[in-house]
């Protein structure tokens, strides 16, 4: 789970540098696919991260 965690936030610090560039360039974040798809990854992993704490949990109940 650690190594999920690690590479959540890599992702997360992509996102932020994409983010940034695009405001620098004055272009709304939502019109940037680079941002756009960026995002998208970052949200499977945050639900794969979801999913494998919630059977976590199940598991010690």
């Amino acid at each position: 789970m650690n190594e999920l965690l690690e590479r959540m936030e890599e992702e997360r610090r992509k996102l932020n540098v994409l983010g940034q560039n695009a405001i620098e360039q004055s272009i709304l974040l939502s019109e940037s696919p680079e941002v756009q798809e960026q995002s998208r990854k970052l949200d499977e992993l945050l639900a794969l991260y979801q999913n494998m704490k919630a059977k976590r949990t199940e598991q010690m109940l």
